[in-house]
């Protein structure tokens, strides 16, 4: 009797294979967002941003939102704007510098990071401007009034694009986008920039290991 429940037990036994790398790349993966990534840049050409009252257009404007952290005090407003500038843009590619977004969109406060993202969006080998990319970099915008805080976000943009252009030949940014590459093989929309971009996202400096 006693051996019978015992091979009745092993039979229940629950066997798996855990696969650790497809688990870690797999929790890496959502915590980036890069699938909504892909969406956003499969499809930003095949919507047409200001028409809110179209279910494709919700869709991307909804992932858009939820991958760029997307939110104003004054939303409704806002967000009518932005789209609004994002299509003209998207007709305007040639002329769509970050200097121009950001003066577009800056009804009442400075909007510099969501500027980068719009001209990333269009313009993928231009990079992101928020708050780690800013820490990490020791990049900081200054001033009290509406232009004294415009024109200190272009000075920081153009300081990141240098550090870009200065960055990405080094062997340590190739390391890097090979680790990219081989972690994320199957993205194939995302370039160098971007991976970059990825990185510096989920990295915190260490101030005490980084003092010169």
């Amino acid at each position: 009797m006693e051996r019978n429940e015992t091979k009745k037990m092993k039979d229940r036994e629950i066997k798996i294979e855990i696969d650790g790398h497809q688990s870690f790349k797999d929790m890496l993966e959502k915590f980036l967002g890069l699938k909504n990534y892909q969406y956003i840049m499969e499809n930003v050409h095949k919507v047409n941003m200001s028409d809110a009252n179209n279910e494709d257009t919700r869709q991307f404007r909804t992932t858009y939102n939820r991958f760029y952290n997307v939110r104003h005090k004054n939303w409704k407003v806002w967000r009518e704007n932005y789209y609004q500038v994002f299509e003209k843009m998207k007709h305007e590619e040639n002329n769509a510098t970050f200097e121009r977004i950001l003066n577009e969109i800056s009804i009442e406060t400075v909007d510099a990071s969501f500027a980068s993202k719009m001209l990333a969006t269009l313009k993928p080998n231009k990079p992101i401007l928020d708050s780690r990319v800013l820490n990490n970099l020791d990049i900081t915008i200054k001033g009290n009034t509406k232009q004294e805080k415009i024109k200190s976000s272009i000075e920081a943009y153009k300081k990141i694009e240098a550090f870009y252009n200065t960055y990405l030949p080094t062997e340590d940014a190739k390391k890097n986008i090979a680790l990219f590459n081989q972690i994320f093989s199957d993205y194939l929309l995302i370039n160098d920039t971007k991976k970059i971009d990825f990185i510096i996202w989920g990295y915190k400096k260490n101030s005490s290991t980084n003092k010169k």
